[in-house]
C-alpha cells in the first residue's frame, strides 16, 4: 500500500529540518573513460516541440542507427547512420552537425562540440572532448545542422521497434537537494540526498533496471522515513510519466534495486528517469544524471 502524500511529505518535511545545518555534497568519481551516458538516437520531424529553447529542424528527418556515448573524462561520443530527409534520400543542405549537452530545465547548453562533417548518405562521427559540470541531472544530448545551435535535427532518445536487449539508455543516478529545480512538474525533496554509486538501463524490450547503493540522507546517516522507491520514465517536456514501476524496497544502507518491465512510447525525446520516494510521484530524490 502506498504511503498517503500528507503522513509522507511530513515525514520528509521533519527529515529534511533535523538536517538543516549540514550541507549536502555529491560525491564526485575521478575523471576516467567509464561510460556515465549512452543512448540511442532520435531523429526529429517539424511537429517536435521546442527543446531547452531549440526548435526541430523545418525537414523531417529519418535514422538508420546511432549511438551517443559519454565518458566521465568529457569524451563525447555521436555515431550516426544514415541521418538523412526520406523526401530526398539526403541530408540536403546539411553538410555538417555538432552536438550540445543540456541539463535539467536549461536552455544555455552545458557544453557544445565543435562541427563535423555529415556524408551525402547521412553518415557522422563526432569525437570531442567537452568540459563537464559539476552534475548534471536529466542530461540531454541534441544533434544541431551546420553549427546552427537554434535547431536540432535528431536528439538523445528511442525509437524502440521491434523486442530487442539493446541497450537504449544508460545513465548515472545524481542525487538531489531541495534547491534542485522542479523537472516534468516534480519537486525535488525537501532534505539533501547524496549518493555512493547508482545506474539507470533501459533496453528496448521495456526492461528497466535502476540500482542505487548508498542513497542516503546524510544528516541522519540514513534513507530516514523513506523505505521504498519507485522510478518514473519522461520525454522531451511531459508533464506525465511515459512509464512508472511499482516500489522497490529501500534498505536503511540507501541499497535498493528497481526492476521492471515497462511498456515504452513509439518514440521518446531526451529520455529523464526521476526516483521518487514512498510511492509519491509529485516528489523525486534523485535523476538519471551525470558528474564531471
Amino acid at each position: 500500500m502506498r504511503t498517503s502524500k500528507r503522513t509522507a511529505v511530513a515525514l520528509l518535511t521533519v527529515a529534511g529540518f533535523a538536517i538543516t545545518a549540514m550541507m549536502a555534497t555529491n560525491a564526485l568519481a575521478s575523471p576516467s573513460m567509464e561510460p556515465i551516458l549512452k543512448s540511442s538516437v532520435d531523429p526529429s520531424v517539424p511537429t517536435d516541440p521546442a527543446l531547452h529553447g531549440v526548435e526541430a529542424g523545418s525537414a523531417p528527418w529519418v535514422l538508420e542507427r546511432g549511438v551517443i556515448r559519454l565518458a566521465s573524462n568529457g569524451h563525447l561520443k555521436v555515431d550516426v547512420k544514415g541521418l538523412i530527409i526520406p523526401g530526398l534520400g539526403t541530408p540536403g543542405p546539411v553538410t555538417s552537425i555538432d552536438a550540445s549537452i543540456f541539463c535539467g530545465n536549461e536552455t544555455t547548453p552545458a557544453a557544445t562540440t565543435g562541427t563535423f562533417p555529415l556524408s551525402g548518405e547521412g553518415d557522422g562521427l563526432i569525437k570531442a572532448t567537452v568540459s563537464l559540470p559539476a552534475s548534471c541531472q536529466t542530461p540531454a544530448v541534441l544533434i544541431n545542422p551546420l553549427g546552427i545551435s537554434s535547431i536540432y535535427i535528431a536528439s538523445s532518445g528511442f525509437q524502440p521497434g521491434s523486442d530487442t536487449i539493446d541497450t537504449l539508455f544508460r545513465s548515472q543516478v545524481e542525487p538531489s537537494v531541495p534547491t534542485d529545480p522542479i523537472l516534468h512538474g516534480v519537486e525535488a525533496g525537501s532534505a539533501p540526498w547524496v549518493l555512493r554509486h547508482g545506474f539507470i538501463r533501459l533496453r528496448g524490450n521495456g526492461e528497466l533496471k535502476v540500482a542505487v547503493q548508498g542513497l542516503i540522507i546524510p544528516g541522519l546517516g540514513t534513507p530516514g522515513p523513506v523505505t521504498s522507491i519507485d522510478a518514473s520514465l519522461y520525454c522531451a517536456n511531459e508533464t506525465t510519466p511515459a512509464a512508472t514501476t511499482a516500489t522497490s524496497p529501500l534498505s536503511s544502507k540507501g541499497d535498493g534495486t528497481i526492476e521492471a518491465m515497462v511498456s515504452l512510447p513509439a518514440s521518446c525525446q531526451t529520455p529523464a528517469l526521476l526516483i521518487n520516494p514512498l510511492g509519491l510521484d509529485s516528489i523525486y530524490i534523485s535523476t538519471s544524471g551525470i558528474s564531471g
